[in-house]
C-alpha cells in the first residue's frame, strides 16, 4: 500500500471512531507501528524489512546499501526522531528513484 495512502487511512480511520474500545485498538496499533519503525531491520518508511545486514550482526561490508547510490533528499521522509536508526530499505529506495 502506498505510504502516503496509508498514512491518510490511518488519520481517517482516527476521525472515525465510534467506542472506547476502537479507540484502544487504535492506539495499540500505532504503538506497534511506531515500534516497527524503530526497529533497526525494518524500514522506516514502509514498516517492511529493510534487508540491512549490518542491523542484523554481518560486517557493514556485507550491506546492500554499500552498493546503492541514495540521491538527495531520500531520506528527507524519515521522521526526525526515526533518522538514523533503521536504514530504508530497497524498494522506498527503488520507488523514490522512480518518482524522480
Amino acid at each position: 500500500m502506498n505510504r502516503e495512502l496509508r498514512s491518510e487511512l490511518q488519520f481517517e480511520s482516527e476521525s472515525n471512531l465510534s467506542s472506547d474500545t476502537d479507540v484502544g485498538a487504535d492506539r495499540d496499533a500505532n504503538v506497534n507501528l511506531k515500534e516497527a519503525q524503530m526497529n533497526p531491520l525494518v524500514c522506516p518508511l514502509c514498516g517492511e524489512a529493510n534487508g540491512c545486514s549490518y542491523a542484523a550482526g554481518a560486517p557493514h561490508s556485507e550491506c546492500w546499501c554499500n552498493q546503492a547510490v541514495f540521491p538527495e533528499g531520500v531520506f528527507d521522509r524519515i521522521p526526525t526522531e526515526q533518522r538514523r536508526k533503521s536504514c530504508i530499505c530497497q524498494t522506498c529506495l527503488a520507488e523514490f528513484k522512480a518518482r524522480g
